[in-house]
Protein backbone atom coordinates (compact mmCIF):
# COMPACT_ATOMS: atom_id res chain seq x y z
CA UNK A 1 0.00 0.00 0.00
CA UNK A 2 3.09 2.00 0.93
CA UNK A 3 4.36 1.65 -2.46
CA UNK A 4 1.23 2.44 -4.25
CA UNK A 5 0.89 5.49 -2.55
CA UNK A 6 4.10 6.74 -2.61
CA UNK A 7 3.92 5.71 -6.71
CA UNK A 8 0.83 8.00 -6.88
CA UNK A 9 2.55 10.94 -5.67
CA UNK A 10 5.47 10.85 -7.42
CA UNK A 11 3.59 10.56 -10.96
CA UNK A 12 1.02 13.64 -9.61
CA UNK A 13 4.52 15.48 -8.82
CA UNK A 14 5.97 14.43 -11.93
CA UNK A 15 3.22 15.65 -14.33
CA UNK A 16 2.89 19.45 -12.46
CA UNK A 17 6.99 19.33 -13.37
CA UNK A 18 6.15 18.49 -16.85
CA UNK A 19 4.63 21.78 -16.77
CA UNK A 20 7.23 25.08 -17.01
CA UNK A 21 8.00 28.06 -18.22
CA UNK A 22 10.85 29.45 -20.28
CA UNK A 23 11.46 33.52 -19.02
CA UNK A 24 13.52 35.89 -20.87
CA UNK A 25 13.66 39.45 -20.00
CA UNK A 26 15.53 42.50 -20.68
CA UNK A 27 15.67 45.23 -18.08
CA UNK A 28 17.11 48.57 -16.86
CA UNK A 29 18.70 48.77 -13.06
CA UNK A 30 17.20 52.15 -12.45
CA UNK A 31 18.61 53.03 -8.79
CA UNK A 32 22.17 51.66 -8.19
CA UNK A 33 24.85 52.05 -5.98
CA UNK A 34 28.04 50.31 -5.12
CA UNK A 35 29.42 50.03 -1.49
CA UNK A 36 32.68 49.36 -0.95
CA UNK A 37 34.61 47.83 2.33
CA UNK A 38 38.01 46.68 3.32
CA UNK A 39 40.50 46.25 6.13
CA UNK A 40 42.81 49.28 5.00
CA UNK A 41 40.52 52.05 3.57
CA UNK A 42 37.29 51.77 5.64
CA UNK A 43 33.92 51.96 3.69
CA UNK A 44 31.91 53.98 1.87
CA UNK A 45 29.08 54.35 -0.79
CA UNK A 46 29.19 55.92 -4.23
CA UNK A 47 26.09 56.01 -6.82
CA UNK A 48 25.96 54.46 -9.97
CA UNK A 49 24.49 55.38 -13.16
CA UNK A 50 21.65 53.41 -14.73
CA UNK A 51 22.39 49.92 -16.49
CA UNK A 52 21.27 46.98 -18.18
CA UNK A 53 20.14 43.45 -17.70
CA UNK A 54 19.04 40.23 -19.37
CA UNK A 55 18.06 37.43 -18.05
CA UNK A 56 16.86 33.77 -18.77
CA UNK A 57 14.68 31.44 -16.57
CA UNK A 58 13.36 28.11 -16.73
CA UNK A 59 10.65 27.30 -14.31
CA UNK A 60 8.77 24.40 -13.37
CA UNK A 61 5.33 24.38 -11.99
CA UNK A 62 5.31 22.36 -8.45
CA UNK A 63 1.95 23.88 -8.03
CA UNK A 64 -0.61 26.47 -8.80
CA UNK A 65 0.96 28.88 -6.20
CA UNK A 66 4.79 27.62 -6.84
CA UNK A 67 7.24 27.65 -9.48
CA UNK A 68 10.98 27.13 -9.10
CA UNK A 69 14.22 27.05 -11.40
CA UNK A 70 17.75 28.01 -12.50
CA UNK A 71 18.49 31.45 -14.14
CA UNK A 72 21.27 32.68 -15.70
CA UNK A 73 21.35 36.91 -15.64
CA UNK A 74 24.13 39.38 -17.42
CA UNK A 75 24.54 42.65 -15.92
CA UNK A 76 27.03 44.14 -17.46
CA UNK A 77 28.82 47.51 -17.41
CA UNK A 78 27.62 48.84 -14.23
CA UNK A 79 29.46 52.31 -13.73
CA UNK A 80 29.64 55.08 -10.97
CA UNK A 81 28.72 58.10 -11.79
CA UNK A 82 32.56 59.68 -10.74
CA UNK A 83 33.21 57.10 -13.69
CA UNK A 84 35.97 55.44 -11.73
CA UNK A 85 34.02 52.21 -11.16
CA UNK A 86 33.42 50.14 -14.10
CA UNK A 87 31.84 46.09 -13.19
CA UNK A 88 30.03 43.21 -14.60
CA UNK A 89 27.92 40.89 -13.05
CA UNK A 90 27.11 37.54 -14.53
CA UNK A 91 24.89 35.47 -11.20
CA UNK A 92 23.73 32.14 -12.15
CA UNK A 93 20.77 31.72 -9.60
CA UNK A 94 17.63 29.48 -8.39
CA UNK A 95 14.55 31.23 -8.19
CA UNK A 96 11.55 30.67 -6.33
CA UNK A 97 8.16 31.95 -7.95
CA UNK A 98 5.45 32.74 -6.00
CA UNK A 99 1.39 33.20 -7.02
CA UNK A 100 -0.39 33.52 -3.70
CA UNK A 101 -3.96 34.94 -4.82
CA UNK A 102 -6.19 32.40 -6.35
CA UNK A 103 -8.57 35.38 -8.07
CA UNK A 104 -5.44 37.03 -9.46
CA UNK A 105 -3.00 34.84 -10.40
CA UNK A 106 -0.85 37.13 -12.73
CA UNK A 107 0.47 38.87 -9.70
CA UNK A 108 3.52 37.30 -8.32
CA UNK A 109 6.54 37.70 -5.66
CA UNK A 110 9.97 36.09 -6.39
CA UNK A 111 13.45 35.39 -4.62
CA UNK A 112 16.46 34.42 -6.49
CA UNK A 113 19.71 33.62 -4.88
CA UNK A 114 22.79 32.06 -5.88
CA UNK A 115 26.73 32.71 -6.98
CA UNK A 116 27.40 35.70 -9.11
CA UNK A 117 31.07 35.54 -11.58
CA UNK A 118 32.47 39.32 -10.83
CA UNK A 119 34.62 41.19 -12.54
CA UNK A 120 36.03 44.78 -11.78
CA UNK A 121 37.01 46.35 -15.13
CA UNK A 122 38.22 49.52 -13.69
CA UNK A 123 39.32 51.36 -10.95
CA UNK A 124 41.11 54.75 -10.42
CA UNK A 125 40.66 55.42 -6.56
CA UNK A 126 42.54 58.78 -6.11
CA UNK A 127 43.35 59.41 -9.82
CA UNK A 128 46.20 57.34 -8.93
CA UNK A 129 47.12 54.49 -10.76
CA UNK A 130 50.37 51.95 -9.64
CA UNK A 131 52.52 50.57 -12.19
CA UNK A 132 53.14 46.93 -12.81
CA UNK A 133 49.76 45.78 -11.19
CA UNK A 134 46.60 43.53 -12.19
CA UNK A 135 43.52 43.76 -10.17
CA UNK A 136 42.09 40.46 -9.63
CA UNK A 137 38.39 40.00 -9.10
CA UNK A 138 36.23 37.22 -7.68
CA UNK A 139 32.84 37.07 -7.42
CA UNK A 140 30.47 36.22 -4.42
CA UNK A 141 26.37 35.54 -3.02
CA UNK A 142 24.03 37.32 -5.24
CA UNK A 143 20.46 37.09 -3.98
CA UNK A 144 17.17 39.49 -5.00
CA UNK A 145 13.59 39.68 -4.24
CA UNK A 146 11.10 41.11 -6.54
CA UNK A 147 7.33 41.00 -7.79
CA UNK A 148 5.59 41.30 -10.67
CA UNK A 149 2.50 40.75 -13.47
CA UNK A 150 2.09 38.21 -15.72
CA UNK A 151 -0.41 38.70 -18.58
CA UNK A 152 -2.67 35.82 -19.61
CA UNK A 153 -0.91 36.54 -23.01
CA UNK A 154 2.70 35.98 -22.09
CA UNK A 155 4.15 39.75 -21.29
CA UNK A 156 6.08 39.65 -18.03
CA UNK A 157 7.17 43.11 -16.54
CA UNK A 158 8.57 42.95 -12.73
CA UNK A 159 10.41 45.06 -10.47
CA UNK A 160 13.53 43.56 -8.92
CA UNK A 161 15.89 44.54 -5.99
CA UNK A 162 18.92 42.79 -6.08
CA UNK A 163 22.22 42.22 -4.29
CA UNK A 164 25.73 41.01 -6.16
CA UNK A 165 28.78 40.90 -4.10
CA UNK A 166 32.64 40.70 -5.41
CA UNK A 167 35.61 41.55 -4.35
CA UNK A 168 38.86 42.29 -5.77
CA UNK A 169 42.59 43.22 -4.79
CA UNK A 170 45.31 44.59 -6.25
CA UNK A 171 48.30 42.15 -7.40
CA UNK A 172 52.27 42.59 -8.69
CA UNK A 173 52.35 41.34 -11.95
CA UNK A 174 55.97 40.33 -11.61
CA UNK A 175 56.11 38.87 -8.38
CA UNK A 176 52.63 37.42 -7.90
CA UNK A 177 52.14 39.03 -4.06
CA UNK A 178 49.11 41.48 -3.04
CA UNK A 179 50.10 45.19 -2.51
CA UNK A 180 46.55 45.93 -1.56
CA UNK A 181 44.40 43.87 1.00
CA UNK A 182 40.78 42.50 -0.15
CA UNK A 183 38.22 45.46 -1.24
CA UNK A 184 34.77 43.59 -0.37
CA UNK A 185 32.27 44.94 -3.29
CA UNK A 186 28.18 45.47 -3.31
CA UNK A 187 26.12 46.46 -6.10
CA UNK A 188 22.96 46.84 -5.32
CA UNK A 189 20.04 47.62 -8.68
CA UNK A 190 16.54 48.39 -8.35
CA UNK A 191 15.53 47.15 -12.18
CA UNK A 192 12.75 47.30 -13.88
CA UNK A 193 12.33 44.56 -16.34
CA UNK A 194 9.95 42.94 -19.32
CA UNK A 195 10.11 39.84 -21.57
CA UNK A 196 8.12 37.07 -21.96
CA UNK A 197 7.13 33.76 -20.58
CA UNK A 198 7.05 30.74 -23.27
CA UNK A 199 4.97 27.74 -22.04
CA UNK A 200 6.91 24.91 -22.21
Amino acid sequence: MKKIFSSIVLLSFASNMAFADFNARIGAGLINSFSFSSSGYGSYVVDADIDFNTSIEYLYKINEMFRVGPGIEFAIGTKDKNDSVQAANIPFYVSLECHPFKETEEIFFRGNIGYTYFNFDRYIGNETVIIHTEYKSKGGIYYALGAGYAFKFGLIVDLTYGFYHGSFYIEDIYTGTKIQPDVNITLRRFALNAGYKFKI
